[in-house]
């Protein structure tokens, strides 16, 4: 209960960092989505489990701070957690390899069922100008630094 405590005021944390100081440096107009990193770390360290009540947590409150749609985050967050335990049973050679994948492919997945839930259920079928605009420099504003100490380890 602890360890949860604190986990969710250092996501907490981070949702403030993002929401404010990020905004000022936002690369190519976008602001890495360092919440669900941090959610992400923590559901692979502590389990699928809390993965998924932090995710949930995490989630409603970036919902009742930022959004006009209440839950959204919340079931994509929850999700991601619980996604977190799918890919941690595949085996990869280098530790590098899954902070990519986790927290790359995460941020992937939490952006396109955004858009699935956000807009494609209202109508709005702009999936190639929301995947060229949104969806790609999100993902590669978290992806560089970890692709170039990859090629350098390899």
């Amino acid at each position: 209960m602890v360890m949860m405590l604190i986990s969710f005021l250092f996501t907490a944390f981070c949702i403030f960092l993002q929401g404010t100081v990020f905004q000022a440096v936002s690369l190519a107009g976008v602001v890495p989505n360092i919440s669900l990193a941090a959610v992400l770390c923590f559901a692979y360290q502590r389990g699928h489990r809390f993965g998924l009540i932090l995710g949930f947590l995490t989630g409603l409150l970036m919902d009742l701070l930022y959004s006009t749609v209440i839950g959204l985050d919340a079931l994509i967050f929850m999700t991601m957690g619980v996604l977190i335990f799918i890919i941690e049973r595949i085996e990869f050679k280098n530790p590098l390899y899954f902070s990519l994948v986790a927290i790359g492919g995460g941020n992937l997945i939490y952006s396109l069922l955004y858009y699935v839930f956000h807009f494609l259920l209202r109508g709005k079928m702009a999936l190639g100008n929301y995947f060229l605009n949104i969806i790609l420099p999100a993902t590669r504003t978290v992806c560089p630094s970890r692709v170039s100490k990859l090629s350098l380890i390899s």
